[in-house]
């Protein structure tokens, strides 16, 4: 990298803490950390750090552009405040890598495709399977047909999740905050992965994600102190007329099942799984059989350096607006459906500790399970009480 790139971070709180851990180790003088936009700043471990080495600090995004430019704004602020802070960084001339998920409104998305065509500029999503080299091998190899055509798709993570997860903030398993759609759940948020990341693999394109034509849901809610749904049980049908299925909760009794995925080829099958990190590996209907996890996943923030690549080079990352479109359109979609409530879920009290409770389904996981192996969905009213 020969052009000196000036960056500006929106959040080093929360998942943001990670992004001002990596920027504050840099040692590349082509990198500058020119300011921070957080509210809260002063809630962070690193903020001694930051006012040593004069990093300026400001409330907002706006207030930092009134005397202060970026070629890269980052931005790892709470969902609802991403669209205006994206739409802020184009306007004052930044490139922007923001966390996913984009935020919950389709309409939103379209209107920052529109201004990222405007101002030349890019807008890339930190989905961070997407930037992962395995994982552009295996779609390089199936946009290059050594798969054939797709068949079924599906994925499986069940997270447990306690009350401090729930509490971490003021959106959390909320579908609206601060007057933005949110739809925070497993499916738009912890697990959005594994859904992106079918999405992305039956691109049309490298930096493309699968077009969704329909949906069908059952979703269900064991927490009684959120709004949204904490399971969901999805099936979709792209425009190419591929079914993906996928499974995701934080209400089951197992502290974590998955992630997992089986993708279905005309040539053969792919499956992936955790290990090391997501491991894939495939077996052709010949008996030929192929693994990526030789491959140099890249560096653990390989979306941030890549980011950086792209506003120095001037071209486009991997993983756009156009590419996480789909997820946020899904999310939209299944949020259509009713939210099942199986009475109420079970309470467990963990290690004495009050933040460390959580409520679960009972039976929960075995459905999901046996639904995954049978490639179909579970009653709605599966766990009614």
């Amino acid at each position: 990298m020969i052009k000196r790139i000036k960056i500006m971070l929106a959040g080093i709180c929360g998942y943001g803490e990670n992004y001002i851990k990596e920027l504050l180790s840099l040692r590349d003088p082509a990198i500058e950390l020119s300011g921070i936009a957080d509210p809260f700043a002063d809630r962070s471990p690193h903020i001694a750090e930051i006012k040593s080495r004069n990093i300026p600090v400001f409330d907002t995004v706006d207030a930092y552009y009134q005397n202060h430019s970026a070629d890269l704004a980052v931005i790892s602020s709470p969902i609802h405040t991403h669209y205006q802070y994206i739409m802020s960084c184009l306007n004052h001339g930044s490139n922007v890598l923001c966390e996913k998920p984009v935020c919950g409104d389709a309409d939103q998305i379209k209107a920052l495709v529109e201004r990222e065509k405007e101002t030349g500029l890019f807008v890339a999503i930190g989905y961070q399977l997407c930037f992962s080299r395995d994982v552009l091998a295996l779609k390089r190899d199936i946009l290059d047909g050594v798969y054939g055509k797709p068949l079924l798709l599906k994925s499986m993570w069940l997270p447990r999740r306690n009350t401090r997860y729930y509490r971490r903030n003021k959106w959390a398993g909320m579908t609206r905050y601060g007057g933005e759609k949110i739809y925070d759940s497993p499916l738009s948020n912890a697990c959005a992965h594994q859904l992106q990341i079918m999405l992305f693999l039956l691109g049309s394109e490298i930096n493309r994600s699968a077009e969704i034509i329909d949906a069908d849901a059952r979703l269900w809610k064991a927490r009684p102190d959120i709004e949204n749904y904490d399971a969901a049980a999805v099936r979709l049908r792209t425009v190419e007329n591929t079914e993906l299925l996928f499974f995701a909760a934080h209400c089951v009794e197992e502290k974590n099942i998955g992630p997992m995925g089986d993708f279905v080829f005309e040539k053969g099958a792919i499956h992936f799984e955790r290990k090391e990190g997501l491991d894939f590996s495939a077996r052709f209907n010949d008996g030929r059989e192929k693994s990526y996890a030789s491959i140099d996943k890249g560096k653990p923030f390989q979306k941030l350096y890549d980011a950086l690549e792209s506003a120095a080079s001037g071209k486009a990352p991997v993983c756009t607006l156009e590419t996480a479109k789909a997820h946020t359109q899904c999310v939209a979609m299944v949020q259509n459906f009713p939210i099942n409530k199986p009475g109420s879920g079970k309470l467990v009290y963990a290690n004495s500790d009050p933040e460390d409770e959580y409520y679960y389904i009972p039976g929960l996981s075995d459905v999901f399970i046996k639904s995954y192996n049978d490639n179909n969905l579970p009653l709605g009213s599966a766990f009614d009480s």
